[in-house]
Order: C-alpha cells, then structure tokens, then sequence
C-alpha cells in the first residue's frame, strides 16, 4: 500500500489500483488478506473490498451484459457514460454522443448475432435487434441517401458530447460537423463520418444478416447497404454527406490511395475496407454493380495486392491499436465471402 492507490506483485507482474474504481481514498493504511481471495484495503476514506471471483464466460458474459443493458444502451445505440458522482454508479449517470456510436453499435449489434447464433437466447435477438434498428437509423434519419452519421440526438435530448460550434476544415473551407436532418426535424446529426464507422456498419450488416436476421430485416438491412454503398460508387469512392463534399476520413479512391502521397499510410488497411464493402454489398444486395466495381479494383488497380502494405513501413509514431479493431470488422466479412484460393493466399497474408 502506498500514497497513492496499491500494487500487487504476482508471479513477477504487477498490477496497479487507484482511484475510485477501486478504492475510496488513494492514501493507503493498511491491507489485510484473508482465506477466499480478498484484499481489505484501509484508505484515508474509507475501506475497500477487492475480491477474486471465479467465473465461466457465460457468467462474465451475463455480468457485462448488465452492464451494457443498464448503462451504455441509448435507445439501442452503445456508446459511453459518465457518472454523475464518481464511485456512485447509483447516483445515475450522463449518456455521451461520440465519434463512434456507429462503430460502437456495430460491434454489439454482431456480437449479439453470434450470441443468438450459439445460444439461440431469445434475450440475445431482441437486444441486436433493438440496436440494429438503432444502428440503421444513423442512415436512415441523416437526411442524405446513404449517409450514416456519427450519432444522433433529439433536440431536448440530455447527453453530453454535442457541441453545435464543432467544425472540421477542409482546403478552403470550414464545415459545421452537426446539423439537423432535413428530412426528420427535430433530430440533430454529427457529420464527417469516418472509415471506423463505414467498418462497423459493413461488419454488423454481414454478421447479423448472417446469423440472425427474419426475412424482413434481411429487406431493411439489404436497402440500407445499397444506399451506402451507391454513396460511396457516385462519389468516386468517398462518402459524401451534408457538406456536399468528402469527409475527412471516408476515402476510399483509387486517384488518393494509390496517387496521392498524403494517403499512402492508408493504403493498404483503406483499400481492405472498400474490397470489403463491395464483397458485402454483392452478397447482401445482390447488385451487379458492386462486384463489377470489386472486380475492377483488383484488375485495374492492385487494391487486393494494396492489402499486403497493412502494417508494412508504417512509421512508429503512425502505428495505433484501433487500425488493427477496423482491420478485424473488414477481414473477416471479407474472408467469408471470397471464395477464390488464389485472393485467399493473398488475403491470408
């Protein structure tokens, strides 16, 4: 125990406690451990408790369900929150629009559709559901076909996260990031939606359409996907939303990753996401146009040979962890869906 918060070594590694996730004061006066695996921890605030429990996934599972059910979930859409009182969680708690709540949603909306796939729990299909729809409305609701926002609030709506002066610039001009939807008054939109979210919609659409979709969300989610992806065919492989232009991150084209020096770090993780959003698009839509454009690619510009530069001389101050999150929602749709032993070797490198 120390000044600030406790350590405990166990066989060799450390692990560090502090602050009010575990412990009520940081200031440490005394540790206890008794016979079952718990610590008791006198602090200059009070005592804690911090205790070893031994759990099956499905139980660890069921914990963080709870979690997630009872905090995060803002109707259907998972993202963060802030407690109001730190320590407190039963003093309530502040829900937060983000960058992400597209990305964020879509991994929950795919890991309850391999849920119900495994389980068949009912409880699992109606929570991807609940967020699916949640999920769909980030397009549906924008007010431009086929643009998915990066979150949605209604006006009165109490979150943290939404700043009407946010602006993002571009060359020669700066845009406002929020807007409200032209076609459902009342609803404000966060813009430059990015490559991370285009990931997560085109994983969760696959993964649930998949595993756990009726008839009917089939339809919804097969409608939804073509208007994106026509999004990104009628714009040169950008995605396009309220400003009329590209957004900052949603470029795709063959004329930035492959010409433009600016977007050469991009080049092989970009050209993996758009060769997945084709793949996806054809199986899920059935439109000639998206495998034609898929095949393109490869043909014409080397985008499933672009794939081998993933992780290839990237600078070390360019490396971050949430690539290799986005490159897990695209190779795996991908690896599904191509068929071909030769793309395969490719691709499995």
């Amino acid at each position: 125990g120390t000044d600030e918060g406790v350590w405990r070594m166990r066989n060799g590694t450390f692990r560090y406690f502090w602050g009010k996730r575990w412990l009520p004061g940081n200031r440490v006066r005394a540790i206890a451990v008794d016979d079952t695996n718990r610590a008791w921890i006198a602090t200059d605030d009070g005592v804690a408790m911090i205790e070893e429990r031994t759990m099956t996934l499905p139980e660890k599972a069921e914990h963080y369900e709870q979690i997630t059910s009872a905090r995060h979930s803002r109707s259907g859409w998972i993202a963060g929150c802030a407690l109001k009182t730190p320590g407190r969680p039963e003093d309530g708690f502040v829900h937060h629009a983000s960058d992400n709540d597209g990305l964020w949603t879509a991994i929950y909306v795919a890991a309850e559709a391999f849920r119900y796939a495994a389980t068949r729990d009912p409880a699992a299909a109606e929570a991807g559901r609940k967020s699916l729809n949640a999920l769909l409305d980030l397009v549906r609701l924008s007010g431009y076909p086929g643009f998915p926002v990066r979150a949605i609030i209604r006006k009165g709506e109490s979150v943290s996260g939404y700043d009407p002066d946010e602006t993002v610039r571009v060359p020669g001009e700066t845009d406002k990031i929020w807007y409200e939807s032209p076609s459902h008054p009342g609803v404000l939109c966060k813009g430059d939606t990015s490559s991370d979210e285009l990931d997560g919609h085109y994983f969760a659409w696959y993964v649930y359409h998949e595993l756990a979709a009726t008839k009917e969300e089939k339809q919804e989610i097969a409608r939804v996907c073509r208007a994106v992806t026509d999004n990104l065919l009628s714009h040169d492989f950008t995605l396009v939303g309220h400003t009329g232009r590209k957004t900052r991150w949603g470029v795709f084209g063959p004329k930035y990753l492959n010409e433009d020096p600016q977007w050469v770090e991009e080049r092989g993780l970009n050209s993996l996401e758009l060769l997945c959003y084709l793949k996806v698009a054809h199986h899920i839509c059935g439109d000639a146009r998206f495998a034609e454009a898929y095949e393109m690619l490869i043909r014409d510009h080397h985008y499933l040979i672009n794939t081998l530069l993933y992780r290839r001389g990237t600078p070390w101050w360019a490396v971050n962890f949430s690539d290799d999150e986005l490159a897990y929602c695209v190779y795996h749709p991908l690896l599904m869906l191509e068929k071909a032993p030769d793309r395969r070797t490719v691709l499995l490198r």
